[in-house]
């Protein structure tokens, strides 16, 4: 209920601030914004596990040294708190629209990677990790398609759906690693042509890394190269 009148108000005077419901100008006010932990180094460089000390190679990751991930790295704008996953879920679950521009404007941080900033992006195309027709006529929207959008927006690069999910796949959030990997398995197809053998794939968490890795496996399967994932957050 309380959501709900917020959502109303927000309608009506668009100035509140989506976690303190004070005063301000965007979606989250600059001092809730500075809650948000940006992920800095030092983190996996394949995975984005972050790390308290150094780590110099995908080995010293425990996340990473039994996988094989049919991408080249995964890069992640900020750490997973109770502020950033306040904001993801009043987009995911709650149908928060109005913070695209705001969420889409921190995902861009990834492009603060060097790994990233040293891309000639006109070599590259921006997707995102699709939903199921079914889940997507419940949520009525994609929230990973609004963040590569509004990527794809804010880096003058090309947003194309190469991409669909075939069959509907169970909630993750409970599920183990290997079961996450078991649910995803053969759940993507081709929706589109890719033009170029280059994709950033957007998703809005990292977790486990299974949806992802799944959907790289279907964009290697049409003839891309390279995939690298960027996400909103890392859990």
């Amino acid at each position: 209920m309380m959501f709900r009148l917020r959502h109303a108000l927000r309608l009506i005077f668009p100035s509140w601030c989506e976690l303190c419901d004070g005063a301000s100008e965007q979606a989250v006010c600059s001092s809730c914004e500075d809650m948000l932990i940006r992920m800095d180094a030092p983190f996996c460089l394949r995975c984005s596990e972050k790390f308290d000390g150094a780590a110099d190679s995908p080995r010293d990751c425990y996340h990473c040294q039994d996988l094989k991930f049919a991408f080249e790295f995964v890069v992640t704008a900020y750490q997973m708190n109770e502020e950033m996953r306040t904001l993801v879920h009043a987009l995911k679950y709650k149908k928060a629209l109005y913070l695209d521009q705001f969420l889409g404007r921190c995902l861009r941080n990834v492009f603060l990677d060097e790994r990233i900033a040293a891309l000639n992006l006109s070599e590259w195309v921006i997707t995102a990790v699709p939903l199921h027709f079914t889940r997507q006529r419940q949520r009525y929207f994609n929230q990973s398609e609004i963040l590569a959008k509004t990527l794809a927006s804010e880096t003058e690069m090309r947003y194309l759906p190469l991409l669909k999910r075939v069959r509907p796949t169970q909630q993750q959030i409970r599920l183990t690693k290997t079961e996450r990997a078991k649910n995803v398995a053969g759940a993507f197809a081709k929706n589109e042509e890719s033009p170029c053998e280059n994709v950033i794939l957007v998703d809005d968490v990292f977790t486990t890394g299974a949806t992802v890795n799944e959907c790289a496996k279907q964009l290697k399967k049409q003839g891309v190269k390279r995939v690298i994932v960027v996400c909103l957050a890392r859990k």
